[in-house]
């Protein structure tokens, strides 16, 4: 059996629970964009907690919204609204669409041997 989530998507989620429900003071302590969808990092961390928040509140009507502040929403939220996060550059009227150079990490290909092939 498919469980109906309440959100039909990460981004609906965004605007209709998450944005009125975690509220910081933006500046200098903490970031955020309002183009979180443009930035890989903030896409897959806001999915991953959409996901969990739907999982949390059907699974434990008592505590799974408290558990999902304490779990999830928290310390995925310190990340995403740190200063040198995923935001960085960004701020309520300003979207930083190039990345700084040097933010991916470094990646060399895996030998073959590791792979398998």
């Amino acid at each position: 059996m498919i469980q109906q989530t309440l959100y039909d998507s990460a981004a609906a989620w965004v605007e209709g629970y998450l944005s009125l429900v975690y509220w910081r003071r933006l500046g200098t302590r903490h970031v955020w964009c309002p183009k979180w969808w443009a930035h890989p990092e903030a896409v897959v961390r806001v999915e991953g907690m959409w996901r969990a928040w739907e999982k949390m509140r059907q699974a434990d009507a008592a505590l799974g919204i408290a558990s999902w502040f304490t779990e999830v929403a928290d310390p995925m939220m310190r990340e995403l609204l740190d200063p040198d996060g995923p935001f960085k550059g960004c701020s309520p009227d300003h979207h930083r669409s190039k990345p700084e150079t040097g933010m991916t990490l470094p990646v060399s290909p895996v030998p073959a041997c590791l792979t398998g092939v």
